[in-house]
């Protein structure tokens, strides 16, 4: 049997969450003003809205802190976190 885990070049939950939060944030503010917002560099930020890194947990709650964020439960980005996590381990 084949091992799919050598073809999936990104994890697909993060590319989900990417494309949300980048959806999210167009219409209200640049990737540089998320970046700023979070005390990160704007390159680690598109990497997150690309899906080639994961959120990193300590960013969860600056994250939702921000203005286009704000609408997001908490509860429910902790969920998909703790499921990202798995998803990675087998990933790897």
């Amino acid at each position: 049997m084949q091992d799919l885990s050598l073809h999936l070049k990104k994890n697909p939950l993060s590319q989900l969450l990417g494309a949300a939060l980048k959806e999210i944030r167009k219409e209200i503010m640049s990737s540089d003003d998320v970046a700023a917002g979070l005390g990160v560099y704007n390159s680690k930020y598109r990497m997150i809205e690309s899906g080639n890194l994961v959120l990193p947990t300590e960013l969860v709650l600056p994250l939702l802190q921000l203005q286009p964020f704000e609408s997001i439960s908490f509860n429910k980005l902790m969920k998909y976190l703790a499921c990202n996590d798995f998803l990675e381990l087998g990933l790897k």
